[in-house]
């Protein structure tokens, strides 16, 4: 993808997962401008939903809890 990236010529927009720690380095070989766009958008079921905050290290016991309460 990178590579296909690097090819084209005028803006390009890449839409994936990208993995805090792996990605970077990649995006910034890119050598052009970046901008970060986030969407939290949860599909809309008739079921609870856990967020999870993956910015910082996650507390997985609470995690645990909060979905076992939700079941």
């Amino acid at each position: 993808m990178y590579r296909l990236v690097a090819s084209l010529v005028g803006d390009v927009i890449l839409e994936a997962h990208f993995h805090r720690g792996v990605a970077e380095a990649d995006l910034q070989s890119l050598g052009e401008e970046l901008i970060q766009l986030y969407s939290r958008c949860p599909i809309d079921l008739d079921a609870p939903l856990v967020e999870v905050d993956t910015s910082r290290p996650l507390d997985i016991a609470s995690v645990v809890r909060e979905v076992r309460r939700q079941m």
